[in-house]
């Protein structure tokens, strides 16, 4: 057997990404060994292991807030370190939100993918990492706009399941019909729903996934029926327990399926490095 190939993984800083992510990379190709050099947890104090202050809600994250040209500059600087010779990579692999980067406004206020700036941003990026280390290939994985994209791609494995052991199995599979729907007609909207990578400007104004989501759950207008309303239990998405769950089971393939402007290319590439 093949030794495994090392990939030094630069993530976005977020609570979803700083444990599940490798396990989801896994998934695509799993003759590949994922050293993830950010997000790393941040060392706790001597004051917080006395108060026993280990969740990693408080202070978890090394690199909070990293993305964009924050964490481009993060990567570069750490490929540009002797430790990074030493360790000795096959591959350098790159995470991110798109947010409502890469984006152009059309007339109606909506928006359109611009693939040109994006794929100028990449090769300059690439440039800047091949100045270091010109042998070293790098795979992007941009998420279009955010993380939850791919959760509803695979909505099964997404947020067709994100609560499936906070809610009664009738109660779930109701959720499952419903807040699909409402994600649909009043989220993505007849405007994005076939191209998802390309939310959310609406009428000029940027609306951002995850809060919309966020909103959605909470408020619950989905669970009502147009017969009566009917008992609910109050539900709310968090990043770093139900994103979390959800970036390990969903599924890449059907996520690339669906994501075929800013996810596909580093499907592939990762597949077959």
């Amino acid at each position: 057997m093949s030794e495994k190939k090392r990939i030094a993984c630069f993530f976005t800083a977020g609570y979803t990404e700083l444990n599940a992510l490798k396990v989801f990379m896994r998934k695509i190709n799993a003759n590949c060994e994922y050293i993830q050099l950010c997000p790393t947890r941040a060392r706790r104090s001597a004051e917080d292991i006395r108060n026993r202050n280990t969740s990693r809600h408080i202070n978890a994250i090394a690199q909070n807030g990293y993305t964009g040209n924050a964490l481009i500059k993060y990567v570069v600087d750490f490929v540009g370190k002797e430790k990074f010779d030493r360790e000795k990579y096959d591959a350098i692999l790159i995470e991110d939100d798109k947010d409502n980067r890469f984006l152009n406004i059309q007339e109606d206020g909506t928006g359109k993918a611009d693939c040109d700036g994006w794929e100028k941003y990449r090769e300059d990026v690439i440039r800047q990492i091949n100045e270091l280390h010109p042998d070293v290939p790098v795979i992007f994985f941009l998420a279009a706009p955010e993380a939850e994209i791919w959760f509803l791609a695979d909505w099964e494995n997404g947020f067709g399941s994100a609560f499936k052991n906070e809610l009664t199995s009738s109660q779930n599979s109701f959720f499952k019909t419903r807040f699909r729907k409402y994600v649909n007609e009043h989220i993505l909207t007849s405007i994005y729903q076939e191209h998802i990578e390309e939310y959310g400007y609406f009428e000029g104004k940027y609306r951002k996934l995850s809060e919309e989501i966020q909103v959605a759950l909470q408020e619950g207008s989905f669970w009502k029926t147009s017969h009566d309303e009917i008992e609910y239990p109050p539900i709310s998405y968090s990043k770093s327990k139900q994103g979390e769950d959800m970036m390990e089971r969903i599924d890449p393939g059907v996520v690339q399926d669906k994501c075929s402007l800013f996810f596909k290319d580093g499907f592939y590439l990762l597949q077959n490095i």
